[in-house]
C-alpha cells in the first residue's frame, strides 16, 4: 500500500477509509509498508557549530551561576550591617566603643570580603564562558 501524501492524518484518514471498504482490520505489516518522510527547510547561509561535552556542560553551568547568586546576597547582607554600625558608631560615640560595635565591625568586614570573593569569582567565570563561546566561534570552518 502506498500512500499519496506525507502528512500523517491524510495517511490515517486514507487508511481507514480503505479498512471501510474491506470491513477488516489493517494488518501492521500494511501499516508499516506506508512511506512516509520528513522535509527540513535548510538554509544555506546557516552555521552549525560543534560542541564536546566539556564545552556543552561548561556553558550549561555557565548558564546557571552560583557565585552570581552569592555575590548578591553577600552585598544585600553587607549593606545592612554596614549602615547598623555606622549608625551604631554615631549614636554611642566611636571613642565609646562597646562589644555590639566591635562585633558589628567584623561581621561587616567579613560580609564584605566574602562579597568581594564572590564577585572576583562570578568575574571569573563569566570570562570562563566566554573563552569557551570564542573558541567554539574559532574552530575551522568547513563547507557542507
Amino acid at each position: 500500500m502506498e500512500t499519496k501524501s506525507n502528512n500523517s492524518m491524510e495517511i490515517n484518514t486514507q487508511i481507514s477509509d480503505e479498512q471501510e471498504n474491506n470491513s477488516k482490520a489493517l494488518p501492521i505489516e500494511e501499516i508499516n509498508k506506508a512511506k512516509s518522510s520528513s522535509e527540513m527547510h535548510f538554509d544555506g547561509n546557516s552555521t552549525f557549530f560543534s560542541l564536546n561535552e566539556h564545552e556543552f556542560m561548561s556553558l550549561k553551568r555557565g548558564s546557571n551561576n552560583l557565585w552570581k547568586e552569592l555575590t548578591i546576597a553577600s552585598v544585600a547582607l553587607f549593606l545592612p550591617l554596614l549602615l547598623n554600625t555606622i549608625a551604631e558608631g554615631d549614636a554611642k560615640g566611636w571613642s565609646n566603643s562597646s562589644w555590639n560595635l566591635f562585633f558589628n565591625s567584623v561581621f561587616t568586614i567579613t560580609t564584605f570580603i566574602l562579597a568581594l570573593c564572590f564577585g572576583i569569582a562570578w568575574y571569573n567565570s563569566e570570562n570562563e564562558t566566554k573563552k569557551i563561546i570564542n573558541r567554539i566561534e574559532n574552530k575551522p570552518k568547513y563547507k557542507l
